[in-house]
């Protein structure tokens, strides 16, 4: 084996050796909350599925009603299967919050989600922040 191949051969190995020390909480999938969901491949817990869901995925995308700039940046809805309550994700919150029914809305003191035109709509303190396109 020449000097430049063994060189090349050490220093594959020397790398091989660092990425199995590796702690695998700094891969992908190697974080899990306290539900045993994945957040770093987008995994949340949700209360009203009683999974790990990927809200993006399993949820209705909210795109806000008012844009500033080009990008969009969605919150996320996602009905219990007997309708009884409502999850939504905000961009600008950490986790979930779970709206209960009241009629042909879910709401909780600050976030209203109702169908308007057959489209979701959710409304923040009064507002309506974000809608289904």
């Amino acid at each position: 084996m020449t000097s430049s191949r063994r060189i090349l051969a050490a220093a594959l190995t020397a790398g091989a050796v660092a990425l199995t020390g590796c702690s695998s909480a700094g891969l992908l999938g190697g974080d899990r909350d306290d539900h045993g969901c994945i957040p770093s491949a987008g995994f949340s817990w949700s209360e009203v599925k009683g999974a790990c869901v990927q809200p993006f995925e399993a949820g209705v995308r909210l795109n806000p009603v008012e844009r500033t700039g080009s990008a969009v940046i969605s919150a996320f809805a996602l009905v219990s299967d007997d309708g009884s309550r409502a999850e939504v994700w905000l961009p600008e919150s950490t986790g979930s919050a779970v709206l209960a029914r009241s009629g042909d809305i879910w709401a909780d003191q600050s976030l209203r989600l109702e169908r308007r035109s057959g489209k979701l709509v959710l409304s923040v303190d009064g507002r309506a922040k974000y809608a289904e396109e």
